[in-house]
């Protein structure tokens, strides 16, 4: 097939909407972001008289980014000045943010504990190649699933304080959350994707990992393939503040470390870990609102992608309710009647917790009430909180295994 043919080819219709779909206001700060001269000063036209630009949190991480883009193309508009000011921000923030990777790194290995750097942190350092560029607001670490305690074990003995996540609601979460007093918060993850992901596609993650350096250390990152496909995973996720970062960050992979990619290699990847659909929709997406991105070799694999009827069901069901936030309590307990379920034979029922006591220990944990009293009273004022709130699925906050 040759290269006319194949850029002029029909490219299948995305089948679950991912939140990269982008508004206006989104779609606006996405092409002032990466988009040539004529239209990111289009979009900047759009952005640059609004009040809240530099106060609203979503837009704000991208207006780096902005800045940069901006700045690139020699735009002169004395409204592009309080933007520098952001990038500055986010630019301190990334050098901690850093350095605190290089701790917590260096405390992990140290105890003999092996860790990969996901999300932000391999973005910024492979893709943005601009300590501002990329606003990360705390760190994910993976490690296998073996080592979690001696992870737990080797940030604690470093300074940072752990959530207190019981051992038992361990195999229902993917990840726990670290703070420290002078360093960023670490996210320990021990599944990189879903609690319910094949282990066989996680195990390929760590073999193709690869070292770049950092700060006088060795900083483990996703293969490109795999970042990419964690950036898909993560545009489905429910995430409020920045809907238009994953967008960007996907542009941006594709563009840069993107250029060397084995896409085959890539969607068979995406296969083994039951994230074809997602993968597959959110490049669809990209492609379709903002390239042409992808090169030849990627359409041809993209258009090649076949989903079997199987994967088609299982993952519209998983991402379609990773976007939704069930607001009814016979809703909720559905949602972690099923998560138990799928977990229980995922893991082994022996060795798990029953529902119940699964139930208690996650509200125990997260809602932080250790009595039934203190739970029903909780429950009360989060029910009242929903019936008055005009958007339901707004109001609830979220769990933070609920958070990317």
């Amino acid at each position: 097939m040759n290269d006319e043919s194949l850029t002029n080819r029909v490219l299948p219709e995305p089948e679950i909407e991912p939140v990269v779909a982008l508004g206006c206001r989104d779609r606006a700060l996405v092409e002032a972001a990466v988009m040539g001269r004529e239209r990111a000063v289009a979009a900047w036209g759009l952005l640059r008289d609004d009040p809240h630009l530099t106060q609203d949190s979503g837009s704000r991480n991208l207006l780096p980014n902005i800045y940069l883009n901006l700045r690139r193309l020699e735009i002169n508009d004395p409204r592009i000045d309080p933007l520098r000011a952001v990038y500055g921000e986010h630019w301190a923030s990334n050098l901690l943010a850093q350095r605190s990777a290089v701790m917590a790194l260096t405390a992990l290995r140290e105890s003999g504990v092996e860790a990969i750097a996901m999300k932000g942190l391999p973005l910024l350092l492979t893709c943005y190649r601009c300590p501002g560029a990329r606003p990360m607001h705390d760190l994910d670490l993976l490690v296998s699933p073996e080592q979690r305690v001696a992870g737990r074990a080797a940030l604690m003995a470093a300074g940072w304080s752990s959530s207190g996540m019981p051992d038992a609601l361990a195999p229902f979460l993917h990840g726990e959350a670290f703070q420290h007093q002078r360093w960023k918060e670490i996210d320990l993850h021990w599944r990189p994707f879903s609690v319910i992901s094949p282990v066989q596609a996680e195990a390929g993650l760590w073999t193709r990992a690869r070292r770049i350096p950092l700060e006088g250390i060795t900083v483990a990152v996703p293969s490109t393939e795999d970042l990419l496909i964690m950036v898909c995973y993560h545009a489905f996720k429910r995430d409020s503040q920045a809907p238009a970062r994953y967008a960007l960050d996907l542009i941006e992979l594709i563009r840069g470390p993107g250029r060397t990619m084995d896409w085959e290699a890539l969607f068979t990847f995406a296969r083994a870990a039951d994230l074809l659909l997602p993968v597959r929709d959110c490049l669809l997406y990209v492609e379709k609102e903002f390239g042409p991105l992808l090169p030849q070799q990627g359409l041809l694999a993209l258009s090649n992608a076949r989903i079997d009827r199987e994967h088609h069901v299982r993952a519209t069901r998983t991402f379609r309710a990773l976007r939704r936030r069930p607001s009814g309590l016979v809703s909720r307990l559905l949602e972690h009647w099923q998560r138990h379920r799928q977990v229980r034979m995922t893991e082994g029922g022996g060795r798990t917790a029953g529902f119940l006591r699964y139930l208690k220990l996650h509200y125990q944990y997260y809602w932080r009430h250790q009595n039934l009293r203190g739970l029903v009273r909780e429950a009360l004022r989060r029910r009242n909180r929903l019936r008055s709130a005009p958007d339901p699925g707004a109001a609830e906050t979220p769990d933070r295994d609920d958070r990317s």
